[in-house]
Protein backbone atom coordinates (compact mmCIF):
# COMPACT_ATOMS: atom_id res chain seq x y z
CA UNK A 1 0.00 0.00 0.00
CA UNK A 2 1.76 3.58 -0.64
CA UNK A 3 1.06 5.79 1.53
CA UNK A 4 -1.71 8.25 0.67
CA UNK A 5 -3.90 4.89 0.16
CA UNK A 6 -3.31 4.08 3.69
CA UNK A 7 -4.39 7.63 4.25
CA UNK A 8 -7.24 7.30 2.50
CA UNK A 9 -8.54 4.28 4.13
CA UNK A 10 -7.66 5.32 7.77
CA UNK A 11 -9.94 8.38 6.83
CA UNK A 12 -12.48 6.65 5.19
CA UNK A 13 -12.37 4.59 8.11
CA UNK A 14 -12.20 7.23 10.57
CA UNK A 15 -16.07 8.57 8.74
CA UNK A 16 -17.54 5.58 8.82
CA UNK A 17 -17.08 4.72 12.51
CA UNK A 18 -19.97 5.72 14.39
CA UNK A 19 -18.82 5.49 18.00
CA UNK A 20 -18.47 8.62 19.98
CA UNK A 21 -20.68 10.76 17.78
CA UNK A 22 -22.90 11.56 20.68
CA UNK A 23 -19.94 12.97 22.58
CA UNK A 24 -18.55 14.89 19.84
CA UNK A 25 -21.91 16.34 18.44
CA UNK A 26 -22.58 17.08 22.24
CA UNK A 27 -18.98 18.83 22.22
CA UNK A 28 -19.94 20.90 19.00
CA UNK A 29 -23.37 22.19 19.89
CA UNK A 30 -22.38 22.98 23.71
CA UNK A 31 -21.34 26.92 22.94
CA UNK A 32 -24.47 27.34 20.70
CA UNK A 33 -26.62 25.98 23.64
CA UNK A 34 -25.05 28.18 26.45
CA UNK A 35 -24.88 31.26 23.89
CA UNK A 36 -28.81 31.34 23.53
CA UNK A 37 -29.50 30.58 27.08
CA UNK A 38 -27.10 33.51 27.85
CA UNK A 39 -28.86 35.18 25.30
CA UNK A 40 -32.27 34.61 26.45
CA UNK A 41 -31.13 35.65 30.27
CA UNK A 42 -30.14 38.94 28.77
CA UNK A 43 -32.76 39.55 26.47
CA UNK A 44 -35.47 38.80 30.02
CA UNK A 45 -33.41 41.02 32.25
CA UNK A 46 -33.34 43.82 29.59
CA UNK A 47 -37.56 42.43 29.35
CA UNK A 48 -37.67 43.59 33.14
CA UNK A 49 -35.54 46.23 33.09
CA UNK A 50 -37.59 48.44 30.70
CA UNK A 51 -40.68 47.56 32.66
CA UNK A 52 -39.19 48.75 35.64
CA UNK A 53 -38.69 52.39 33.71
CA UNK A 54 -41.62 52.63 33.08
CA UNK A 55 -43.29 51.65 36.27
CA UNK A 56 -41.45 54.30 37.88
CA UNK A 57 -41.96 56.63 34.97
CA UNK A 58 -45.96 56.45 35.31
CA UNK A 59 -45.30 56.35 39.14
CA UNK A 60 -43.73 59.61 39.20
CA UNK A 61 -45.87 60.87 36.54
CA UNK A 62 -49.35 60.19 38.47
CA UNK A 63 -47.51 61.42 41.99
CA UNK A 64 -46.39 65.21 40.36
CA UNK A 65 -49.60 65.61 38.69
CA UNK A 66 -51.42 64.90 42.27
CA UNK A 67 -49.01 67.07 44.29
CA UNK A 68 -49.66 69.66 41.14
CA UNK A 69 -53.63 69.44 41.48
CA UNK A 70 -53.41 69.22 45.38
CA UNK A 71 -50.77 72.12 45.99
CA UNK A 72 -49.40 75.36 45.20
CA UNK A 73 -46.02 74.38 44.51
CA UNK A 74 -43.54 75.93 41.73
CA UNK A 75 -42.93 74.04 38.83
CA UNK A 76 -39.39 73.01 39.81
CA UNK A 77 -40.73 72.04 43.06
CA UNK A 78 -42.94 69.42 41.24
CA UNK A 79 -40.28 68.30 39.08
CA UNK A 80 -37.76 67.48 41.90
CA UNK A 81 -40.59 65.88 43.32
CA UNK A 82 -41.45 64.01 40.45
CA UNK A 83 -37.36 63.19 39.63
CA UNK A 84 -37.34 62.38 43.60
CA UNK A 85 -40.26 59.62 42.66
CA UNK A 86 -39.15 58.15 39.44
CA UNK A 87 -35.54 57.67 41.07
CA UNK A 88 -36.96 55.87 44.54
CA UNK A 89 -39.19 53.73 42.62
CA UNK A 90 -36.39 52.72 40.20
CA UNK A 91 -34.01 52.04 42.53
CA UNK A 92 -36.19 50.06 44.87
CA UNK A 93 -37.68 47.73 42.08
CA UNK A 94 -34.48 47.10 39.63
CA UNK A 95 -30.99 47.10 40.95
CA UNK A 96 -29.48 45.90 38.15
CA UNK A 97 -29.55 49.17 36.07
CA UNK A 98 -26.93 50.68 35.43
CA UNK A 99 -26.11 54.47 35.07
CA UNK A 100 -28.36 57.67 35.86
CA UNK A 101 -31.23 58.76 32.77
CA UNK A 102 -31.77 61.81 31.58
CA UNK A 103 -35.48 63.97 32.82
CA UNK A 104 -37.44 65.86 30.32
CA UNK A 105 -40.66 66.94 32.62
CA UNK A 106 -43.26 68.93 31.37
CA UNK A 107 -46.23 70.83 32.98
CA UNK A 108 -48.80 72.48 31.84
CA UNK A 109 -50.46 74.30 34.78
CA UNK A 110 -53.58 75.21 32.32
CA UNK A 111 -54.97 71.94 31.70
CA UNK A 112 -52.90 70.19 34.86
CA UNK A 113 -51.01 68.05 32.71
CA UNK A 114 -47.58 66.34 33.85
CA UNK A 115 -45.34 64.77 30.83
CA UNK A 116 -42.26 63.14 31.51
CA UNK A 117 -39.70 61.41 29.28
CA UNK A 118 -37.16 59.53 30.63
CA UNK A 119 -33.54 58.80 28.52
CA UNK A 120 -31.34 56.71 29.18
CA UNK A 121 -27.75 55.29 27.69
CA UNK A 122 -27.20 52.35 29.61
CA UNK A 123 -30.09 50.69 31.10
CA UNK A 124 -29.21 47.45 31.70
CA UNK A 125 -24.88 45.81 31.85
CA UNK A 126 -25.47 42.23 29.78
CA UNK A 127 -23.39 39.79 29.59
CA UNK A 128 -24.28 38.08 26.06
CA UNK A 129 -26.22 40.51 24.11
CA UNK A 130 -23.89 43.54 24.14
CA UNK A 131 -26.70 45.68 21.88
CA UNK A 132 -28.94 45.48 24.31
CA UNK A 133 -27.68 47.96 26.53
CA UNK A 134 -28.37 50.47 23.59
CA UNK A 135 -30.28 53.67 24.43
CA UNK A 136 -33.95 53.71 25.16
CA UNK A 137 -36.82 56.03 26.22
CA UNK A 138 -39.79 55.89 28.35
CA UNK A 139 -42.74 58.33 27.91
CA UNK A 140 -45.46 59.06 30.02
CA UNK A 141 -48.43 61.76 31.24
CA UNK A 142 -51.01 62.17 33.54
CA UNK A 143 -53.60 65.23 33.37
Amino acid sequence: MTRWSNISFRFHRFCADGCGNVAIIFALTMPILFGLVGAAIDYGRATDSRTAVSTALDAAVLAAAKKLSMEDASNRDVITFAEGMFLANLNGNNPDLAGRPEFSFTIDRAGNAVRATVMTSRLLASSMLSFLAAARTAASSAV
